[in-house]
């Protein structure tokens, strides 16, 4: 079933987008992805300082985070270098992001991480490392 699970990830993340272009096109995206995603879908971003986002719900939830994380930036490219099925349904996307911000055009690149839990063959939560060092694995 891992397996699976990493192709399922992989639909959700392709190999290389810029998450502005794909956070506009989410409303068709998600409508083609739509069985992909538990309804009771769980969004985290990490760090999330109190109050800033919480635990999101769905699809929306995933969309709102994303479009209040992006704002500032006028470009938010990513390139995965691996999906990592960690086991027990948890595939670990390690990727790499330079962006440019709306004002002044300042390029920063970082190495986030993202935890993927999968559970009868959906998405049913997500969790986003700004820094992949903070991912913890296997312990959810």
């Amino acid at each position: 079933m891992s397996a699976a699970d990493v192709e399922l990830v992989k639909e959700i993340w392709p190999q290389e987008a810029d998450m502005v272009e794909l956070i506009r096109s989410l409303p068709e995206l998600g409508e083609g992805l739509q069985g992909s995603f538990d309804p009771a879908l769980e969004v985290h971003f990490h760090p999330d300082e109190p109050g800033t986002f919480g635990t999101l719900h769905g699809v929306d939830g995933l969309a709102r985070g994303w479009r209040e994380w992006l704002e500032p930036w006028e470009t938010y490219r990513y390139r995965v270098e691996d999906y990592v099925d960690a086991g027990g349904g948890e595939v670990v996307v390690l990727a790499r992001v330079r962006a440019t911000t709306h004002r002044d055009g300042v390029e920063v690149e970082h190495a986030p991480a993202v935890v993927c839990r999968v559970h009868d063959g959906r998405l049913m939560r997500v969790d986003f490392y700004l820094d992949r060092r903070d991912a913890p694995v296997g312990d959810r």
